[in-house]
């Protein structure tokens, strides 16, 4: 140990060498948990080899199939049982109830072994058979809950092999009790399960948390155990999970087939050692060997050789290795006088069998997890490592029921392996399939996965392999993914240059970031042409690389630049001598700029506006200016967009926020504008709403002011708004005034100011009405509710304006209200009062009728209600005192003395 408490430099070393990522602060975590795993394989193996012994003794092999079904049957109401209680229980309860209660059961069948016969044997079975696999899966879940995903990732390997090593030592502690007495064995267990309740107990005192497990373990079984998922269930409950996915459902057959395969092996091997030994003491040595060598054999291939497999043949070929192994030794075990040497193919099959199960096999399907969504993750895994696991020893024990009826013999179940290896390797090719399908619809979500901590294993060739062919995709994101993922596991030397000619230059420019990063000089003259890049941004990165790699000053390297014959070459040499270089350097990048300006083409003079864009505020914010005020609809572009990514990364220069409000009038810019605009953040929210109040500003910026204001939301561009309809009459202001409000969230019904515009939207929706029906006969139009069908062939042009302007007013009330009451109700109302079905018309009223606030319903009904013309007349000049029906003669000239609108 150093000094530091931390174990030696030298060992930390050694872990690495083999595979083990140990950091110096995680050790005493990682050791706890490694003697965790240690103590839990001391009881698995040696109970396992117990168990064998002394039903083989008591019943003998051929009984076996029964055994297999009994587990399959009784362990669905337990582990039901304990899911319930996991949920409730803090997780320092759950794991130590379920040790302490193991090893008093222990310490039960050592008093009571000899006693009850064949019946304890039994029933020993199901309790090891059933509380092995819950106390593995507790120790996994209690990894999961006490590291995070980087460090689970790291250490899972080491701390599984603890329990291997354990193995190795309860299979010689059960061989050491069978030359002694055999059921001592048990003791050794029970002792190991009590030591595990000590480890938590020091661990959850260290960490102070007292959390439960249920969401590790228990959520994906009890979603399973229901028999009658309901709909919600039905969504998230495992086994809809698995029959959703084709992923899930593969690596369930796989599970499936090979469990049922170790069954027949098991058997096989049980009928072996019946044959060749005679007492139980002699059979539990036999059977504390055996568990010694395949824990060590486990260890040895999960340490020597699965990273390397994963590596360098791929999650395809690991896969394939334990059914193909499988399948050799169960032909040889079939091969005409073969019978003299069934003595080591069996035991080796065994031994081989258990041994890339436990390691090679196992490390592979946790794989096979890893492209599938964290939900279905999360939903399935339990299901697939209890129930289907169980599922399969009960078909197997259904299987291999021949056996105990005398039709077959042990040997001949060998042809069961060989059909169950053949469909076995059929669905790991297509499981290879979807693995590598999965991973690369994985790399195409790189939008929303970029950031996360994606488990995927580098190390394995197949990812890699989808890796490198993400970084030829089309789709920006997948690329950015892909490399990402290579950057943080430090596989930047499988970038390749050639990305610089990706289309998309956020690629370039990233590519250009991690080129520069792992120091790949193998790329600067693939750099040097990025220069001429198109993209400013990606211009700059390429200078800053090429310095960088080359070793020289950026000044010097572009000064000579300036006089190239391409004006992106020119105008990255002006951005960067006016960004890095020293006053002689600013003098050359000024008189460089003024050449750029003053060239009659406008792309050069655009480039002259993408070189400014580089450099930081407020240099050359003079020349900005001029260009901002150019003939050019292409140079001022550019030069917007030299606004926006200088106050993306300096911040807000006031001098650029009224030219950009005034830009909003041409059509062409404003959307640009807009888009500057907003980077300036809420600091010019004032500018924006004294040019929206101003009513002698150029009605086209007023109108796209509104829209402006909405993309900050918020209770300032809020009451902007609301000020700006207290004195709007332009119509289309008003209209786009009251669109801008429903975006801001904020904006609330119950507000009295909102409140009074839907009281003037109504009002000025009556003045409208009640102008169009003075002005036109009543025979040239049918009016129900708010439905206005024209019975002349061509209206004149004034009545059909008044009847727009009338629409856009209930548009805006009816938008107004969905703010306070069922929105998606309200605006599928708003297009049916509208449409040409009566019958929808009259279903949209009614619901109006049934939703609407108290306060605003009688006016809201009067403007929609489907009443006599002369009804409707009464009931709007008694709401609306100030709006009275006219003669036509009188109404026409109201409507021409009425204030024309701001335009």
């Amino acid at each position: 140990m150093s000094a530091d408490g931390h174990p030696s430099r030298l060992f930390l070393r050694t872990l690495r060498r083999i595979g083990v990522d140990l950091q110096p602060r995680e050790a005493g975590l990682a050791s706890t948990l490694f003697a965790y795993s240690f103590l839990l394989g001391v009881f698995q193996f040696s109970g396992k080899a117990i168990r064998q012994a002394t039903f083989v003794e008591s019943l003998g092999a051929e009984n076996l199939p029964w055994v297999y079904l009994a587990v399959a049957v009784v362990a669905y109401p337990v582990m039901r049982v304990y899911g319930h209680l996991a949920v409730r229980l803090s997780r320092q309860a759950v794991v130590n109830a379920t040790v302490l209660l193991s090893a008093a059961a222990m310490v039960a069948f050592w008093w009571s072994m000899e006693d009850l016969g064949w019946v304890s044997s039994v029933l020993f079975y199901l309790f090891m058979s059933i509380v092995t696999v819950l106390v593995l899966t507790q120790l996994w879940s209690y990894v999961n809950s006490v590291l995070d995903v980087r460090q689970a990732r790291r250490l899972f390997g080491f701390i599984g092999a603890g329990a291997l090593l354990g193995g190795v030592l309860g299979g010689q502690l059960t061989r050491w009790a069978g030359q002694t007495e055999t059921r001592s064995a048990l003791l050794f267990g029970a002792l190991a399960l009590a030591a595990i309740a000590v480890l938590v107990t020091v661990m959850e005192r260290r960490t102070g948390s007292s959390v439960s497990l249920s969401g590790r373990i228990t959520e994906g079984l009890l979603a399973a155990a229901r028999t009658e998922p309901g709909p919600k269930e039905r969504e998230e409950g495992g086994l809809f999970a698995i029959a959703r996915s084709p992923n899930l459902r593969l690596i369930a057959a796989v599970l499936f087939l090979s469990v049922v395969a170790s069954q027949v092996v098991d058997l096989q091997f049980n009928w072996i050692v019946e044959s060749h030994t005679t007492s139980l003491g002699e059979r539990a040595a036999l059977f504390g060997n055996l568990a010694s060598v395949m824990a060590l054999s486990s260890f040895v291939f999960q340490i020597v050789f699965t990273g390397r497999i994963h590596r360098s043949l791929g999650v395809g070929f690991a896969m394939r290795v334990l059914p193909t192994f499988n399948l050799v030794l169960s032909l040889a075990v079939l091969l005409p006088g073969a019978a003299p040497l069934l003595i080591f193919l069996i035991p080796g099959l065994r031994i081989g069998e258990s041994g890339l199960r436990y390691s090679l096999d196992h490390a592979t399907r946790e794989l096979l997890f890893v492209p599938i969504s964290p939900d279905e993750r999360v939903r399935a895994k339990g299901y697939i490592d209890v129930f289907v696991h169980r599922f399969a020893k009960g078909a197997g024990a259904l299987v291999l029921l021949p056996v105990t009826f005398g039709w077959v013999s042990p040997i001949d179940t060998a042809w069961i392996t060989v059909v169950l290896c053949v469909f076995w390797l059929m669905c790991t090719g297509q499981a290879r399939q979807r693995y590598v399908a999965a991973l690369r619809a994985g790399l195409a979500e790189g939008k929303r996965r970029r950031g996360e901590e994606m488990m995927l294993d580098l190390g394995d060739v197949n990812t890699l392999e989808v890796l490198v062919e993400s970084l030829g995709s089309p789709e920006p994101e997948q690329v950015l993914g892909s490399l990402d993922l290579l950057e943080r596991n430090r596989r930047e030397r499988l970038v390749p240059p050639l990305l610089l000619y990706h289309d998309d230059p956020q690629v370039r420019l990233r590519t250009l970031a991690v080129l520069e990063r792992a120091g790949r000089r193998d790329a600067l003259p693939l750099i040097e042409k990025r220069i001429a890049d198109p993209d400013g941004e990606v211009r700059a990165a390429a200078v800053r690389a090429y310095a960088s790699l080359a070793n020289v000053p950026m000044a010097s390297l572009m000064s000579e630049r300036l006089l190239d014959p391409d004006p992106r070459v020119r105008a990255a040499a002006v951005a960067c001598l006016a960004a890095h270089g020293e006053e002689e350097s600013h003098r050359l990048a000024d008189r460089g700029l003024e050449q750029l300006m003053g060239d009659d083409d406008p792309l050069v003079r655009a480039e002259a506006a993408t070189a400014i864009s580089q450099v930081p505020e407020p240099r050359l914010q003079q020349r900005l200016v001029r260009l901002l005020y150019d003939s050019d609809t292409r140079v001022v572009r550019s030069a917007i967009e030299a606004v926006r990514h200088r106050a993306q990364r300096d911040g807000m220069n006031p001098l650029f926020g009224p030219i950009l409000i005034s830009l909003l009038r041409d059509r062409r810019l404003k959307h640009d504008a807009r888009e500057a605009l907003a980077v300036f953040g809420r600091g010019v929210i004032p500018s924006l709403s004294h040019f929206l109040r101003e009513p002698n500003e150029q009605i086209w910026v007023r109108r796209a002011l509104p829209k402006t204001l909405a993309r900050f939301g918020g209770r300032e561009a809020i009451d902007a708004l609301l000020e700006c309809l207290a004195d709007a009459r332009d119509p289309m202001l008003r209209r786009k005034v009251i669109e801008a409000l429903i975006r801001c969230e904020g904006t609330r019904l119950e507000d009295p100011r909102v409140h009074r515009v839907v009281v003037e939207e109504c009002s000025l929706y009556a003045c409208a009405l009640l102008r169009l029906l003075a002005l036109t006969p009543r025979s040239d139009f049918e009016l129900r509710g708010p439905w206005w069908r024209w019975r002349t062939a061509s209206p004149p042009l004034l009545h059909r304006l008044l009847d727009e302007r009338r629409v856009d007013h209930l548009k805006n009330v009816l938008s107004l209200l969905a703010l306070g009451v069922d929105r998606s109700g309200i605006e599928r109302a708003a297009e049916q009062l509208f449409g040409d079905d009566p019958g929808q018309r009259m279903r949209a009223i009614e619901f109006l009728d049934n939703v609407l606030p108290e306060t605003l319903r009688p006016m809201i009904m009067t403007l929609i209600d489907d009443v006599p013309s002369r009804e409707r007349i009464e009931r709007l000049e008694r709401l609306f005192p100030g709006r009275r029906t006219e003669p036509p003669a009188a109404a026409l000239g109201e409507l021409l003395c009425d204030p024309a609108p701001d335009d």
